[in-house]
């Protein structure tokens, strides 16, 4: 009983804290504007352009896609020139230490071992990758997995 009173107690503490935060704004600049996604081109692309249309319409923007490889991406990504990347990010993606990683997307076509897919955001985003994963539970919950 103590343990679940401290915990709704931490609760309510950092809802009022303002957490989770976004220190460069992506959940603000994106709600009611465009949001800016970039697709590694491969057989994920398709179910991870769902996941970022689905995002969009929770934020009540508008998805603008390019693609491009994953470096290229990533760059543009750490600029603040996109906001997500999709298309079938490997959930150890060597650019885990760079990024902000979403909960598992769903399989990785092509990985023996049935690895996960992710999708990225820049790293400290943390409200927009809030978003991000509830778009993901929706669009994966949606599709029956």
């Amino acid at each position: 009983m103590k343990n679940l009173l401290v915990a709704c107690l931490a609760g309510v503490a950092l809802a009022g804290c303002g957490l989770p935060r976004d220190p460069a704004r992506t959940t603000s600049q994106v709600s009611g504007g465009v949001l800016k996604a970039g697709l590694v081109q491969g057989p994920d692309v398709e179910a991870d352009r769902a996941i970022i249309l689905r995002l969009a319409r929770q934020l009540d923007a508008q998805a603008a896609f390019q693609t491009g490889e994953a470096h290229q991406l990533v760059a543009a990504l750490e600029k603040g020139q996109i906001h997500v990347i999709g298309g079938g990010l490997p959930a150890a993606t060597p650019f885990k230490s760079h990024l902000g990683l979403s909960r598992p997307a769903g399989r990785l076509s092509g990985s023996p071992e049935g690895e996960k897919r992710v999708l990225a955001v820049r790293a400290g985003e943390n409200g927009f990758l809030l978003a991000l994963d509830r778009a993901i539970a929706a669009e994966t919950r949606g599709r029956g997995q």
